[in-house]
């Protein structure tokens, strides 16, 4: 059995990985002492778990800026935020303040096969005129009864 395969058992956890060196000692009670040192698997980043939305999603995220033209909302993993092009051509990606530089070809490539968000529609909160015409009322009357004075 390799010192890493017995590393791995010793861990228990597939996720990250260890690199054990077996060192002969006497005054261990087997004779060796094994020394573990863990590395965390390098994280992977996937073409499809990027997901560009075009549209105005982005004001979410940021407020309009002059040196920046917001074109929607980019998802890379667990990140999100809004997407937007500066002057010379770069691509961001915009959480408030903050901004991150992203590979121009990959996103260019991405906005390629990018949804479009729809517009949002807006809730009528009182019936239009033409809708308050429409409406039939029906008066009926009440009977009255006249009490003769005394």
């Amino acid at each position: 059995m390799s010192s890493r395969t017995h590393a791995r058992m010793l861990t228990g956890c597939p996720i990250l990985t260890a690199s054990a060196r077996y060192l002969p000692t006497p005054t261990s009670r087997w004779g060796f002492v094994v020394l573990i040192r863990m590395k965390p698997k390098p994280k992977k980043r996937s073409a499809n778990e990027t997901q560009i939305t075009l549209g105005d999603g982005w004001r979410q995220f940021g407020f309009e800026r002059e040196d920046l033209e917001f074109l929607g909302v980019i998802r890379r993993g667990m990140e999100i935020g809004a997407l937007a092009k500066d002057t010379a051509g770069a691509y961001w990606q915009v959480n408030g303040d903050m901004r991150q530089v992203l590979n121009k070809s990959r996103v260019e490539a991405h906005m390629r096969t990018a949804t479009v968000r729809p517009a949002k529609v807006v809730m009528a909160r009182q019936p239009s005129e033409a809708e308050r015409a429409a409406v039939v009322v029906v008066v009926k009357p009440r009977r009255r009864v006249i009490v003769p004075p005394k």
